[in-house]
């Protein structure tokens, strides 16, 4: 396929997507509670994946092996495209996988669903006021906030100077729901 027509099929799916863009939002809009809902560390998708990117680290260990186990999640994550559409459009786990592209907050969701997975019952998707989106947890008496985005990770002071600079609109997960507006 040459280039002109790889430009051509470009244009004609923008296109698709701008005029159904309403139904597309209509048919995709959901509430942070149904977004809730999707983080799922009991899934055999998600199981599957955090055996396969925990590998090298068995047996596993909570105790001893959760922050190292938590980084080679947030690596997995870095290694997918962070797509930026016109439509909110939302992709499940194994779409994920499968395309290495995804939405931020899906890349949130499956980063917390993996965290959770791992044993972290306090692991959170937190959505600021920016519309910024972290996944937070605890571990070892501290704070932690991963950038899906970026894939960095702030801890202590830098979590608390984050969330005083930029206030979380809703913090989440499956066993947590916190609106602060």
């Amino acid at each position: 396929m040459d280039c002109l027509d790889t430009e051509r099929k470009v244009k004609i799916y923008e296109l698709i997507l701008s005029r159904y863009r309403e139904l597309i939002k209509e048919k995709e809009e959901r509430s942070i509670s149904e977004i809730r809902q999707m983080i799922n560390p009991y899934d055999d998708f998600v199981k599957s994946l955090r055996d396969d990117i925990i590998r090298d680290i068995q047996p596993y260990l909570q105790e001893k092996h959760f922050f190292s186990a938590v980084q080679k999640c947030t690596d997995y994550i870095k290694s997918i495209y962070n797509l930026k559409l016109p439509v909110i459009f939302y992709l499940t786990f194994k779409e994920i996988d499968e395309l290495k592209v995804a939405p931020i907050l899906d890349q949130s969701v499956l980063l917390c669903s993996l965290i959770r997975s791992l044993g972290s019952e306090n692991a959170k998707v937190h959505i600021m006021n920016s519309n910024k989106i972290y996944v937070g947890f605890d571990f070892e008496f501290e704070r932690y906030l991963i950038d899906p985005e970026s894939g960095t990770l702030f801890r202590g002071g830098d979590v608390e100077a984050i969330f005083k600079s930029d206030k979380p609109s809703y913090s989440f997960s499956d066993l947590h729901f916190e609106s602060f507006e």
